[in-house]
């Protein structure tokens, strides 16, 4: 895969197998958070939303405390056989797609615990959030391709250009302003605080395009953040 492909692509498929031997667990991870929080609606279910946040936590602490992980585990494929016997019993044909939804949202938080399965979480956030749309409970199929669009643009976000080449951070550019900006955001998700990252950054003599415009771009941003990682040093 070149640059050009990767900034063009919509399809998240041959982006994870570009990257899967060249990033961190952690880095992949977060993705896989990010994709599970775009269908928080559809995890009804407490332990399902208590698993994505243990991995969104797990992926910060390292896998030397990950305590309580097989309790997690056991609890998100219990929510899987609930909601599938919930379809075995069966349902009126327009609760199809929102059992469908569920299952797969189900499927997509099992697939997150250790050790995250990346490929499956992309596969069934993107089914669920297809089958969240639907409409037409007569229809045969959803249509996932926003969703994987939108996964797309989640690999760009917390990867950026770093697969293909290297970006430096001057020490110049870590004043106090910088750093404490960066922090509070990645803590606090105060992602709408990014283009005044930009703005601090340029006025610490920033000048990389890469960086000013990616803090500035409309769009998601999420934990895991390929600039906000680069200037708080996670990896």
């Amino acid at each position: 895969m070149t640059e050009q492909e990767w900034l063009a692509t919509t399809d998240p498929t041959p982006m994870v197998a570009f990257v899967m031997s060249k990033v961190s667990d952690r880095k992949l991870r977060l993705l896989a958070v990010a994709c599970c929080n775009r269908i928080r609606s559809l995890l009804v279910d407490p332990r399902s939303l208590e698993a994505v946040s243990f991995s969104e936590r797990h992926a910060d602490t390292g896998p030397a405390k990950k305590r309580g992980h097989p309790t997690i585990r056991k609890a998100t494929t219990d929510v899987v056989r609930e909601v599938q016997d919930e379809r075995r019993r069966g349902c009126q044909r327009e609760d199809i797609p929102s059992l469908s939804a569920r299952l797969h949202a189900a499927y997509a938080v099992t697939a997150l615990t250790v050790p995250v399965q990346i490929g499956a979480v992309l596969f069934n956030t993107a089914r669920a959030a297809g089958w969240s749309a639907v409409i037409d409970p007569y229809r045969s199929d959803p249509s996932d391709g926003s969703e994987m669009e939108v996964q797309a643009a989640l690999l760009r976000e917390v990867f950026g250009p770093l697969p293909f080449r290297s970006v430096t951070v001057e020490p110049a550019w870590l004043t106090s302003d910088v750093v404490l900006l960066a922090e509070g955001i990645y803590q606090e998700r105060a992602f709408d605080r990014m283009p005044i990252l930009a703005d601090a950054l340029q006025d610490a003599g920033c000048d990389n395009k890469d960086v000013l415009n990616h803090c500035r771009q409309p769009g998601e941003h999420v934990r895991g953040c390929w600039v906000l990682d680069l200037i708080t040093g996670r990896k």
